[in-house]
């Protein structure tokens, strides 16, 4: 990001209905250096989308409780 500005990354991880997924977010500053970072296992759920939708918001409730207000997120592929 920019300078000022603060970039997270999500990341999540789905194999199947059947098995438990996965989810991580990371807070970076202009530098690359790591603010704050999470990791958490979800409940199986139906699809990707769902655990992907899941993640975001509980990376955005955790940010919250952080009190970051202004952020870039994006996927671990940006």
């Amino acid at each position: 990001p920019s300078v000022g500005n603060i970039k997270c990354n999500v990341h999540v991880s789905w194999v199947n209905a059947a098995t438990f997924c996965g989810g991580a977010w990371m807070l970076k500053n202009h530098d690359g250096n790591a603010l704050f970072h999470s990791r958490d296992a979800f409940l199986p759920v139906v699809n990707r989308i769902t655990v992907e939708l899941q993640c975001i918001i509980w990376c955005l409730t955790s940010l919250h409780e952080l009190r970051v207000e202004l952020v870039l997120l994006t996927d671990c592929i940006a």
